[in-house]
């Protein structure tokens, strides 16, 4: 039986075949009504067979992949907003030895597992990475008492906050980068009698094996956290680095390390490719319409300033590309990036159709006289300067009207200019939203 009522008990006795395994695990597991409610057991194996067995069917497939890399991607999100105040730190690792955390948990099988809530894999809360962290530091100090923590000399009240400083360090939760595989471990108390009844220990007590789940040896996790560098110095960013590797690699993550579990390597300071691919494509698919726009054109200009201009060949490729490109066929950022790099005559003397069109987009004289600068000839055409406020609008302005479309948002902002450019903001009201 299930300890659910008896119409869900029929249906998920039979049907639960997909869903959240953390749920499975922790309120859908069957019980022996007849052998005082402990998991029940199977021909084909114990209980913790039957629960890897579950784990493999509900935390390892395509959907929970797919939400695990979704949660990667939020932290990528998150640790780019606050690229600017915050030193980002992210450790690549590797488990050399399995990982055993949240085996304390209250559990049928008394043997508890750390799953994350909505993925149903395990994962390492950001409560339990900086506790560690801060005992490591601890013991870097040349202390093993908490009454030390205090002590300004150890950093740990500046790096991890007490009751009177807050910390300059941000942890998140390590996930694995993929759905890990799942092995059973046994454990086997000889003295059971001696710790739950006070009786003396002796060889004709029997030896009773608890089954748990523990994840794999070669797994491979990522653990991130930010530090505030403006409150921060170069020594303890340094400081949290160390300690932080130290953690990882030497004393341990989860239970049982004094025996070898949890130990990791680092193999990388950086986030796993896929990760980074997967972030990319996300901010890609929500970006607005002008930083789509504002995006091509930043990719047209470096690919022009990173070409010689002897290499007419690719000059005069990239030059197609972006005339064959209506959005941004008639950008004047991109047309000046060109300017210097395409060939201005022919043999014949005549000018070259790639210049006429440059010509055509700047609003410029084509003359054998010509000596002056794109942008002072810009600056003639137009009364204000493209570095002062106005200047900053009429460009925008343009650009809208170049690009053939403006958001309503955009539209209502650029309102309040209409006086100073009624004709610019005519043409922009007639632009498709």
């Amino acid at each position: 039986m299930i300890p659910v009522s008896q119409t869900l008990n029929r249906v998920l006795s039979n049907q639960f075949s997909q869903g959240n395994y953390a749920l499975w695990f922790y309120k859908y597991l069957e019980l022996d009504e007849n052998n005082n409610f402990k998991p029940r057991e199977r021909e084909r194996g114990g209980a913790y067979d039957i629960i890897k067995r579950k784990y493999e069917k509900l935390g390892q497939n395509r959907q929970t992949e797919r939400l695990l890399q979704a949660r990667h991607v939020s932290q990528l999100a998150f640790l780019e907003t606050f690229r600017k105040k915050y030193e980002l730190l992210v450790f690549r690792a590797r488990l050399k030895s399995r990982l055993i955390s949240g085996l304390g948990y209250t559990h049928p099988t008394e043997t508890g597992l750390t799953l994350d809530h909505n993925l149903g894999i395990p994962y390492l809360p950001a409560a339990s990475i900086k506790g560690l962290v801060r005992a490591v530091r601890r013991l870097e100090a040349g202390f093993t008492d908490e009454k030390h923590d205090s002590d300004p000399e150890t950093m740990i009240p500046q790096l991890f906050g007490d009751q009177k400083t807050m910390g300059r360090v941000v942890f998140l939760d390590a996930y694995p980068v993929k759905p890990p595989n799942m092995e059973i471990e046994i454990l086997t108390p000889h003295y059971g009698e001696y710790y739950n009844k006070d009786e003396w220990p002796g060889d004709w007590m029997d030896p009773v094996p608890i089954k748990f789940l523990a994840v794999a040896a070669g797994t491979e996790y990522v653990f991130r956290a930010l530090v505030d560098k403006d409150h921060s110095t170069q020594e303890m960013i340094k400081t949290i680095n160390d300690t932080y590797h130290n953690a990882l690699c030497t004393l341990g993550v989860g239970g049982k390390t004094a025996v070898g579990y949890g130990r990791f390597e680092i193999i990388g300071r950086d986030e796993h490719p896929d990760l980074v691919k997967a972030y990319e494509s996300y901010v890609e698919n929500n970006m607005s319409q002008e930083e789509r726009y504002n995006k091509k054109v930043s990719q047209f200009i470096t690919r022009i300033q990173n070409t010689n201009a002897s290499d007419l060949n690719t000059i005069n490729a990239l030059f197609d590309l972006w005339q064959s490109d209506e959005s941004v066929s008639m950008d004047k950022e991109i047309a000046t990036a060109f300017k210097n790099k395409v060939r201005k005559k022919k043999k014949s003397g005549d000018w070259t159709s790639q210049y006429k069109k440059l010509s055509e987009i700047l609003d410029f004289e084509l003359s054998d006289e010509q000596v002056e600068t794109h942008k002072n000839i810009e600056n003639k055409a137009k009364p204000l300067s493209v570095d002062s406020k106005l200047g900053k609008i009429r460009k925008k302005m343009e650009k809208f009207i170049e690009r053939g479309s403006i958001d309503k948002k955009e539209l209502k902002k650029l309102k309040e200019y209409k006086k100073h450019f009624p004709e610019l903001y005519d043409k922009l009201t007639k632009l498709p939203k």
